[in-house]
């Protein structure tokens, strides 16, 4: 390079002494300066006026690797070879080094874009696989697979013994299954609406080889409630309780400091226990609307679940 207006033989006999060396380091300079300036640079990047940083970092950065070659190339050409190059030289040595520059530039970007390109790409799909798992589950629900073959098996048990209660059992597991179906779809029900599902859902499991329930509530019951919360915390305390109890068990919903409070005396079984992991489900609708948690409390005596009593306002529907 420092040959390059001599002839081939030259460059092959004197290159390869201590010119070699000195590009070899002002190229490892410039490297490092450029790497050096992009790390500076990334701590101070914003998301907007992407084009116009990206044009500005990269004439910061080739007006100063022209400056760093420059001051080099003067200094080498000075000390070691006792005379200053003139206008045509340093053209030469900044175009080669700015060229390097200019690339390493671009590569680093490319990477860069690549990465950030590839990383919105992953997030997007693990958003969609989420939602995915979220809509399946949310499926699952509404299905409820477990309550149809529960109750299938019932009808052909009393179908013949009693025709009148198997036509009974049908209405309302039919009603119950319209109601999931139907209004699984809208964000808020009322609690009121709620609550005469969850009485369908415990006359199904009434007549059904479960310990029997009843459940009592204030008639003044106000408020919003995800669709189905209600009827799935329901059913699992119902197939969390030893039925072979002749006793029913005595389910209340009531009022308690702006919460809906779900009080009842657990006879659970041994591998199927009520917990907070059991009520995953419905935290994570609730989530949606609330910064409330759902509180599960035990006692000596009882069992006590408490959700927060939702609402809904003139400006959150404008």
């Amino acid at each position: 390079m420092l040959l390059i207006n001599n002839n081939v033989e030259q460059l092959s006999e004197n290159f390869l002494g201590q010119e070699l060396y000195v590009c070899i380091g002002l190229a490892f300079i410039i490297q490092e300066y450029s790497r050096f300036s992009l790390l500076i640079f990334a701590k101070f990047d914003k998301l907007d006026a992407l084009i116009i940083r990206t044009i500005f970092q990269f004439l910061v950065i080739i007006v100063g690797s022209v400056l760093i070659v420059t001051f080099s190339i003067n200094l080498y050409f000075s000390k070691v070879l006792g005379y200053t190059p003139n206008l045509r030289e340093l053209l030469i040595f900044n175009s080669i080094f700015g060229f390097i520059t200019l690339m390493y530039l671009l590569l680093y970007k490319g990477n860069q874009l690549m990465y950030t390109i590839n990383k919105h790409k992953l997030e997007g799909e693990k958003a969609l696989i989420k939602k995915v798992r979220h809509d399946f589950i949310d499926y699952s629900h509404k299905i409820n697979a477990d309550l149809l073959y529960d109750c299938l098996e019932t009808l052909i048990v009393i179908m013949k013994e009693d025709p009148d209660m198997a036509e009974r059992l049908t209405d309302d597991f039919s009603q119950l299954y319209r109601y999931n179906l139907l209004k699984m779809d809208r964000e808020l029900v009322e609690v009121n609406e709620e609550i005469e599902m969850v009485e369908i859902l415990i006359r199904i499991y009434n007549a059904m080889p479960y310990r029997k329930t009843e459940v009592a509530y204030r008639q003044d019951l106000e408020g919003y409630v995800p669709p189905g919360s209600m009827i799935f915390i329901f059913e699992k305390i119902i197939r969390s309780t030893i039925y072979a109890l002749a006793e029913p068990m005595r389910i209340n919903i009531g009022f308690d400091s702006g919460r809906i409070v779900i009080k009842y005396v657990p006879v659970e079984k041994l591998n199927s226990r009520l917990t907070t992991e059991t009520l995953n489900p419905v935290v994570e609708k609730y989530r949606i609307y609330s910064d409330q948690e759902i509180h599960l409390k035990e006692t000596i005596d009882e069992k006590v679940i408490s959700l927060p009593k939702l609402q809904l306002y003139e400006s959150s529907i404008n």
